[in-house]
Order: structure tokens, then C-alpha cells, then sequence
């Protein structure tokens, strides 16, 4: 306890910042919920949708998905409504095609 007490402080602080990046590499340990990979396309043209894909990752292997068209807060709130019931979410944003601007 002694070696522990001068600067302490300083020393958690740092223990908790790397604790907390533990936790991010082994994700899928802390999330013990569904598993669903949403992918964001942009729109092809201003004031159009963005495509929102949602795939429900299944234990057995299965993929359920669902398409979607809404904008950027509906993906965001959808990942939300996802995450606070317990589930895993990896999101992934298509970046836009040059030939699109």
C-alpha cells in the first residue's frame, strides 16, 4: 500500500484511462446482447435520403437485414434505441463516390 501512496492521484487517472481502453478491444465480451452492423450510404443528390442498412447478425450465423432510407439523426437514433436495450452495434459510413459531386 505504501509503494501505491505517492502519487496515487496521478497513477489513477492513468490506471482509468487504460482501463477503459481494455474494455473496447474485447467489445464483444462486454456485450451480451444482438449483434447488428449498420451501414450509412449518402445521398446521390442533396435533399435525398441517406440509405440505412441494418443487419441482425444471428447466433447461428444467419443475417436478417432491412433497408431503410431516413437521414443521418434516424441512423443515429437507431443506434441508440440499439445499444440502450444491450445490444452490439458496428457502424459503417460508405464513403461518397467521386462521380456523385
Amino acid at each position: 500500500m505504501a509503494a501505491g501512496s505517492p502519487g496515487s492521484p496521478g497513477e489513477a487517472e492513468e490506471e482509468a484511462g487504460e482501463g477503459q481502453e481494455e474494455p473496447s478491444e474485447g467489445e464483444e465480451e462486454a456485450c451480451a446482447g444482438d449483434e447488428y452492423t449498420l451501414t450509412i450510404t449518402p445521398p446521390g443528390a442533396e435533399g435525398e435520403s441517406v440509405a440505412i442498412v441494418l443487419e441482425h447478425l444471428g447466433a447461428d450465423g444467419s443475417v436478417e437485414t432491412l433497408d431503410l432510407e431516413g437521414d443521418l439523426e434516424d441512423a443515429r437514433s437507431l443506434v441508440l434505441q440499439l445499444t440502450a436495450e444491450g445490444s452490439c452495434v458496428a457502424v459503417e459510413v460508405v464513403p461518397p463516390s467521386p462521380a456523385a459531386t
